[in-house]
């Protein structure tokens, strides 16, 4: 792949950029004290893109605690500015969501589920960036669960639900709208 000499950055600016990019903790940073084998908190840099004014630079964060998504935004803004970085901006955060211990709404799920196809399901929690969150937010004392139907091959050209699994989730959902 040519480049022409006028996309290439200083030695300085790269140095200074990649130390940012090494700086900011990435993977997982803290598991749940509560719940074995759940992750609480974690980053991974999104994406990297040369935009007019240098370079964008993005990382995903998430954890059901807003006070860790606070900590984590301050830390990559600390990092980026000592690295020389004139502004920082965060947005597309997901909120916190935190297992509620009890939900009617999870119970009618898997009741339903259960009725329609034979299927106990396994109640899990797990660590995603998910709308959920943006809804609870709004929507503090609503029961809200994720569900959904069988997923291969998720985030990749070949992604496909499962169509006998899309089937029951619109039955289940249409069963708990009628009660």
């Amino acid at each position: 792949v040519k480049v022409s000499g006028d996309a290439a950055y200083s030695a300085d600016f790269s140095k200074r950029l990649i130390g940012a990019c090494c700086a900011v903790t990435t993977g997982v940073i803290k598991m749940s004290a509560q719940i074995e084998g759940l992750v609480e908190f974690s980053r991974n840099l999104g994406s990297f893109k040369m935009i007019e004014e240098g370079v964008e630079v993005i990382w995903s964060t998430r954890s059901p605690s807003e006070a860790q998504l606070n900590a984590g935004e301050e830390e990559i803004e600390l990092t980026a500015k000592l690295c020389g970085a004139d502004s920082v901006k965060h947005y597309n955060r997901y909120p916190g969501w935190s297992y509620p211990g009890e939900s009617a709404l999870c119970d009618g799920f898997c009741k339903h589920l259960e009725d329609i196809a034979g299927i106990k399901p396994t109640r899990i929690i797990l660590h995603a960036g998910l709308e959920c969150g943006l809804i609870k937010a709004a929507i503090p004392d609503m029961d809200i669960i994720s569900a959904g139907p069988d997923e291969i091959d998720i985030h990749s050209p070949d992604e496909r639900l499962g169509i006998p699994s899309t089937q029951r989730l619109c039955e289940v959902v249409r069963r708990i709208l009628a009660e």
